[in-house]
């Protein structure tokens, strides 16, 4: 009986999987072939090191050097000015490093805190006065009394208000005093936080609606350490700085394009050096020459050698610079927006929000912030007449 490639006079093609199993099979079969002679060439080298040691040796400080002071290596010309940018960038972020704890320096004095209240949260007031004096600050918080004598009482409110670097303010459910202390806090140009508890509606008429507006309730939760921690970081003092200054940064994407770069490159140019001396030493490879083996290892180690320093001297000079130089800048904006010198409509939460960011751990200052801006005492009460509800305190 005939087979069909018989009875039509053509030879049955194979299938293209089949055509795929075949390659396969072959190109493993080159590979096996391939690792086999290169494992039987490198048992060779092995055998020679080992008879003539100080030949292998000699190799290797040779290539050492010829990788180091071979002023003609493409190595040499692209490592020097990656090293010099990386000085450029070191010698930019020590300048602003030392400009930042001198500025620091002078404000190294305890930060002082006046602490504005309604008579209906005198009980937050103290809390917060106990936790701000045991934590690093000091609490300047006028007594409550009954019947003060008017032009003194304005005077010791107006002092405080005038030595306080931060005003922290704890608003009742209607209008009071506190207007005042909030308009003379803006008038000077002071951080001003206010503590809004989550049964109240209504911030004072006096205040912006970009200042920050933190939960009184979480804060309660927390001890209030939330806010301690938000105005030791804006207060900015030497060790603070210091801290900050080499804190985590996550650098813009061109930088991490930048570094990303410089890794391919490094390893591109030892490579490219490696390549360069078993080209050139060819002839010596094949006599299984354990001077020139040394000789390859010795380039090899020298080419990585200075790859690696210019890679981790750009690397750490774009984080301890660049990284640093970001993160005390935006510290800087993020005090001129508390005390509403940026005057861009924005709320703190968003401006703080995207300056926090980049820098690890500190979008933890902001968890006890409200997400929108709260009406004011006067709105709140337009949106009741109007019938429509005020802002939901749960935002």
């Amino acid at each position: 009986m005939q087979d069909d490639s018989d009875r039509t006079g053509k030879q049955k093609q194979p299938s293209g999987l089949g055509c795929f199993g075949y390659f396969v099979v072959f190109a493993i079969a080159v590979g096996l072939i391939v690792s086999g002679i290169w494992i039987l060439y490198e048992a060779a080298l092995i055998v020679s090191i080992l008879l003539h040691p100080s030949d292998f040796l000699s190799g290797v400080g040779d290539g050492f050097r010829h990788a180091v002071h071979y002023s003609d290596s493409v190595l040499i010309f692209i490592a020097i000015p990656i090293v010099a940018l990386a000085i450029a960038l070191a010698t930019v972020g020590t300048l602003t490093l030392a400009f930042a704890l001198a500025v620091a320096s002078i404000r190294s004095r305890t930060p002082r805190v006046f602490i504005s209240y309604h008579h209906s949260m005198l009980l937050d007031a103290r809390t917060l006065q106990s936790k701000l004096d045991g934590g690093g600050f000091k609490a300047l918080m006028e007594p409550f009394i009954t019947a003060p004598e008017h032009d003194q009482i304005l005077d010791e409110i107006y002092s405080m208000v005038e030595r306080a670097h931060f005003v922290v303010c704890l608003p009742g459910p209607v209008p009071s005093f506190v207007e005042h202390e909030v308009a003379a806090a803006i008038a000077q140009k002071k951080p001003v936080f206010f503590l809004l508890a989550p049964e109240q509606r209504g911030i004072p008429n006096t205040a912006q609606h970009s200042y920050p507006i933190l939960r009184l309730d979480r804060l309660r939760t927390a001890g209030f350490i939330p806010l301690l921690r938000l105005l030791h970081y804006l207060h900015g003092s030497f060790g603070s700085t210091f801290r900050l200054y080499f804190t985590p940064t996550r650098l813009p994407s061109l930088i991490e394009i930048l570094k990303s770069g410089l890794s391919y490159a490094s390893a591109a140019l030892v490579g490219t050096s490696v390549l360069i001396a078993i080209l050139s030493n060819i002839r010596e490879l094949l006599a299984f020459s354990a001077k020139v083996e040394g000789y390859l290892w010795g380039t090899s180690f020298g080419a990585g050698a200075i790859a690696m320093v210019a890679w981790l001297s750009v690397t750490l000079a774009l984080h301890f610079s660049i990284g640093g130089v970001t993160t005390i800048r935006n510290r800087g904006i993020a005090i001129r927006q508390t005390k509403r010198m940026l005057r861009d409509g924005s709320y703190s939460y968003d401006t703080l929000h995207r300056l926090l960011r980049p820098t690890k751990g500190l979008l933890t200052l902001l968890r006890p912030f409200f997400r929108k801006a709260q009406l004011s005492y006067h709105e709140v009460r337009a949106h009741d007449a109007n019938g429509s509800p005020g802002t939901d305190p749960a935002q």
